[in-house]
């Protein structure tokens, strides 16, 4: 398992220039019953000075063969519970 603090001190120094793209790589939930999800899309939220000032993901999986979104998915959560092929 990751240290989340070695995730989150990488995620905040390869800024948002330097991000990778996650659009594809899917992770597992936590909890008793974890699920596959995938990430499908990214939100990003500017103020009006052109900062950024939130990046959350989509993310959607499957249940009772019906595709269940999540829309605010944070990045520690995906790098966190990664699957690796």
């Amino acid at each position: 398992m990751k240290n989340i603090f070695d995730i989150v001190n990488k995620a905040l120094d390869d800024g948002i220039e330097n991000k990778r793209n996650l659009i594809g790589v899917q992770y597992k939930t936590r909890g008793k019953h974890p699920k596959l999800c995938t990430v499908v899309d990214e939100y990003t939220t500017y103020n009006r000075a052109g900062d950024v000032v939130k990046v959350a993901y989509v993310s959607e999986h499957i249940f009772l063969n019906q595709i269940v979104r999540d829309k605010d998915v944070v990045l520690t959560t995906i790098l966190m519970n990664e699957v690796t092929q």
